[in-house]
């Protein structure tokens, strides 16, 4: 029962400490995308969700699956933004929908994502989670 308490916890001081930024307004999603693997980034529509997953402004997408960023909160340390909490309505081919909570924490000068579901993290897998790769 903690879980959900903390994630509006994190959500409500992200708000109120680093101010609101709507998804699209993520600089470092702005225009671009990211993938766990070269041939998602070539835009492969294979049926193996690592071969698929994309990361992008409006959200997280892959075969049959997808989470749609709901807004995003910046967290800035000494001025600079470069992680961000972003609640997300998300659904597969079953047709059910559930929401989630995502972490974004951009490294090397916004190249790299490193992106964990709060929904996996509390049962530690790791479907969507991992590290991603920007696609250019």
């Amino acid at each position: 029962m903690r879980y959900p308490m903390l994630v509006s916890a994190v959500l409500l001081a992200a708000a109120f400490s680093a101010g609101a930024a709507r998804a699209g307004d993520i600089p470092q999603l702005s225009g671009a995308t990211f993938a766990k693997s070269a041939a998602a980034c070539a835009g492969n529509t294979s049926e193996n969700i690592e071969d698929s997953l994309v990361v992008e402004a409006r959200g997280i997408f892959g075969y049959e699956f997808g989470c749609t960023f709901l807004d995003a909160y910046g967290i800035s340390y000494d001025g600079e933004t470069h992680q961000f909490v972003a609640p997300a309505q998300c659904s597969d081919d079953s047709g059910v929908f559930r929401p989630d909570a995502f972490s974004l924490v951009f490294n090397d000068e916004g190249r790299q994502l490193m992106l964990q579901s709060q929904n996996e993290y509390i049962e530690q897998a790791d479907f969507v989670s991992g590290d991603y790769v920007r696609c250019d």
